[in-house]
């Protein structure tokens, strides 16, 4: 829908689309498998999908580039870390693994998004402290990683509000 609607206002514009999980999307199945029973994947389709591919895809090649060796032969471990944090283990010029799953929560800790979180403590919050599970998604994407830790979003800037910090102690940002 997108693109047809930029297609009638730039006609003479090329347009793509591009997948940040099509890098990702023939890892081995050992490899998007949760611990979950085996027809959720298969029925459902609820999997590990793997997200930054364009970003991982290109370190990976430059990796290869930089050490002369050829991509189709190489393995390397991929860490993307920007507001979002992924780390990929590539082969062969492929995605093998990747620590984001389903959404873009899991593995690391983000910018606003928690990373890995004990599903017990997701359940805790909705059954045991009354939260609704738009307030528990609200409070995992957009309240919780380093702003969630650090008290403020994580920016450029971060590493030198936290030396301030160190230098005077955990003094509101």
């Amino acid at each position: 829908m997108g693109v047809r609607a930029l297609t009638a206002r730039l006609p003479s514009v090329p347009h793509v689309a591009a997948f940040d999980t099509a890098f990702h999307a023939a890892m081995p199945e050992e490899s998007c498998l949760f611990g979950l029973a085996y027809e959720c994947y298969q029925r459902n389709g609820i999997r590990r999908f793997g997200f930054h591919g364009a970003s991982h895809r290109y370190v990976s090649l430059r990796a290869a580039e930089f050490l002369g060796r050829d991509p189709r032969s190489f393995a390397c471990v991929s860490c993307h870390m920007g507001n979002g944090v992924s780390i990929a283990t590539i082969r062969d010029g492929r995605s093998v693994n990747n620590s984001l799953g389903f959404g873009t929560m899991c593995g690391a800790p983000l910018g606003t998004r928690a990373g890995d979180v004990d599903p017990a403590a997701v359940l805790h919050m909705i059954d045991s402290l009354g939260m609704s599970t738009r307030g528990v998604n609200h409070l995992l994407y957009f309240e919780s990683g380093l702003k969630g830790i650090l008290g403020f979003p994580a920016t450029c800037g971060t590493w030198k509000r936290l030396q301030a910090r160190e230098t005077h102690g955990r003094a509101s940002p």
